[in-house]
């Protein structure tokens, strides 16, 4: 959504493996998949390969296609319960290039609305995306892990916000981006409970090292295309939010006022402090990023604020006769 011309760079041709023995891993499994018939399989080891570059865009279209097959997830002789199977066992390999490429497949799943599919993971599997215990010792390995470990924190947490409050809802790419505007006019109430998740998701965003040697390497990046599309979509629904938030205040009751203060507003102005360090580091990595317009809001209104907390509306003084 609002990706201002970035497309997802999937691969076309063929590229080096990290080693021989790796890429031979990926023709036996290729092949024992092809003996049985796991058709799958194949199409998950082949998105998911060794080969130091990302994945190739017909493996992922593959994926797509066989989610729309349907099935259940608890059954993995469906094609979507075996997509899942197979793909949340390679998040668990040992390989950075594998590893980064799995992640970045569920994320484009997850942008491109296989709803059931999307939230089954939301609800129950998030945590596949922990990835606090990888450990490839491989120069190489070692240079991705902050990128890895960050990534899938991030992933993590657009589970949680997805399974607790459905944003983004269905699809979050291409040029519609309505669903990005739901905050604009939202009752208050709606943004003290759902501000605060959306934030959650641009702490975690914000903290993917998208800086380091992920954006040389060309595995990693669909994923760091798909992080900053992320990345402007709930900054647009964040700054709708906040212009809202802000319209209405001043006519508030005042407990529901000390939260809108207290939840959004206040964590407003730190992540708007993150979101400058973010976007910099962003234009770096990509040259098509355009960063958004900071803050929509004026940050100096906290004494103005506080004060209406305490006092309420104040009634205008009557002109002296």
């Amino acid at each position: 959504g609002g990706g201002g011309g970035m497309d997802v760079p999937y691969a076309v041709g063929k590229g080096k493996a990290t080693s021989k023995s790796a890429k031979m891993g990926d023709t036996m499994k290729t092949l024992l998949a092809e003996g049985k018939g796991d058709n799958w399989k194949v199409v998950v080891v082949k998105a998911t390969s060794h080969e130091v570059g990302p994945p190739k865009g017909k493996h992922v279209h593959a994926i797509m296609q066989g989610l729309q097959w349907g099935g259940t997830i608890s059954r993995r002789e469906t094609p979507v319960g075996a997509i899942f199977y197979h793909l949340r066992k390679r998040l668990v390999e040992k390989e950075w290039v594998v590893v980064i490429k799995a992640m970045s497949v569920f994320h484009h799943i997850f942008r491109e609305g296989n709803e059931a599919f999307t939230m089954y993971v939301a609800t129950n599997a998030r945590g596949i995306f922990n990835m606090s215990g990888f450990q490839d010792v491989s120069s190489q390995g070692m240079a991705h892990a902050g990128f890895i470990k960050s990534y899938g924190g991030y992933l993590e947490q657009w589970c949680a916000t997805k399974g607790a409050i459905n944003y983004p809802p269905g699809k979050s790419r291409g040029a519609d981006d309505s669903f990005a505007h739901k905050y604009r006019d939202a009752p208050p109430e709606i943004l003290v409970n759902e501000l605060p998740l959306l934030m959650d998701n641009l702490d975690k965003l914000f903290g993917i090292e998208i800086a380091g040697q992920a954006r040389f390497t060309g595995v990693a990046q669909p994923s760091i295309v798909m992080i900053l599309k992320d990345c402007l979509h709930l900054w647009t629904a964040l700054g709708d939010g906040m212009v809202n938030a802000v319209d209405v205040f001043f006519s508030l009751e005042q407990n529901l006022a000390q939260a809108v203060f207290e939840q959004c507003y206040s964590r407003y102005c730190l992540v708007v402090a993150n979101a400058r360090r973010f976007f910099e580091v962003a234009q770096q990595a990509s040259s098509s990023f355009r960063a958004p317009a900071l803050a929509l809001v004026s940050l100096d209104l906290h004494d103005s604020m506080q004060e209406y907390i305490i006092k309420g509306p104040q009634q205008p003084e009557p002109e002296p006769e």
